[in-house]
């Protein structure tokens, strides 16, 4: 029987979105479903240590398995031929797969995937590898929550830190390499976001999630410890627990009563999907 592979890439929030939108094109299909996830530079942690991946088949689900690979079969197994695999994996790809797409070609196709092309593929019993961290198949919020459940551990962690704090508000700033985040969603916007709370709730709490120290103390310096919540962890995507922080740091804002996120960071809406907490993203008016 032909199989659907999911190669999900980027971040956690880029690599969920992809294993939820594959999930829901297998399910369209009545097809099984493979996630081959990468501990590689772009996210070192074990997919199992995130997820719960026994929770994701059934309900009517089809067969979907999930497993991890190294750094390197993702190179020279799955990625696209390039000089860093010395052009490889266009030999080991070569005539094992029916279909294949990336996230170039999902762009250049406003991430409208050729269905026809799809089920001729499946009808000639050939497999399906879609290497992407994009929504590239529709699904709801409700069926994103159904498939995707954060291990019991970062559940009880997140629930302990918000304990004893009334009406917590999240902020998700986004800084360091995501340029687009850092010139559409200045800090100015968050300043005025949490004054506006403050000013209608003077008790409200605020959970600050981001990669960039800086910001925190900026924060942190402004409205005091005892408003502003935030990890003295680093974050940091090559190390484990560095992932596994920002995993926490997700489930706490998914917690939230609301998310105020920055512009284009697939982070705040994962948070407010697993949550099905109200998301506003902050952005300047010609963003």
């Amino acid at each position: 029987m032909p199989t659907l592979i999911v190669n999900p890439i980027g971040g956690i929030a880029n690599r969920l979105r992809a294993i939820v939108a594959g999930a829901s094109l297998a399910k369209e299909l009545n097809v099984s479903m493979q996630v081959v996830w990468a501990i590689n530079s772009e996210l070192a942690a074990p997919v199992d240590e995130l997820i719960d991946i026994e929770g994701i088949s059934g309900n009517g689900m089809p067969d979907i398995r999930i497993h991890n690979i190294s750094a390197l079969k993702q190179l020279f197994l799955y990625d696209a031929p390039r000089k860093r695999n010395f052009y490889a994996s266009g030999i080991t790809k070569f005539g094992k797969y029916g279909y294949e797409l990336d996230d170039d070609n999902l762009i250049k196709n406003s991430c409208i995937l050729d269905i026809r092309t799809i089920h001729d593929t499946l009808s000639k019993d050939k497999d399906i590898l879609i290497r992407s961290g994009l929504e590239f198949f529709d699904f709801t919020d409700e069926f994103y929550r159904q498939l995707i459940h954060p291990l019991s551990r970062y559940e009880a962690q997140a629930t302990d830190i918000l304990k004893g704090m009334n009406d917590t508000v999240g902020l998700h700033i986004r800084r360091t390499d995501n340029a687009m985040s850092v010139r559409h969603s200045p800090l100015n916007l968050f300043f005025n976001a949490v004054d506006i709370e403050l000013k209608h709730n003077p008790g409200a709490h605020f959970y600050l999630a981001s990669d960039d120290e800086d910001t925190k103390k900026v924060f942190v310096e402004r409205y005091g410890r005892d408003r502003i919540v935030t990890s003295s962890l680093k974050a940091d995507r090559s190390s484990v627990a560095g992932i596994k922080n920002a995993f926490l740091e997700m489930i706490i804002l998914s917690k939230c009563s609301k998310i105020y996120g920055s512009f284009y960071s697939s982070f705040s809406e994962a948070a407010s999907k697993l949550g099905n907490v109200r998301l506003e993203t902050l952005r300047t008016p010609s963003s």
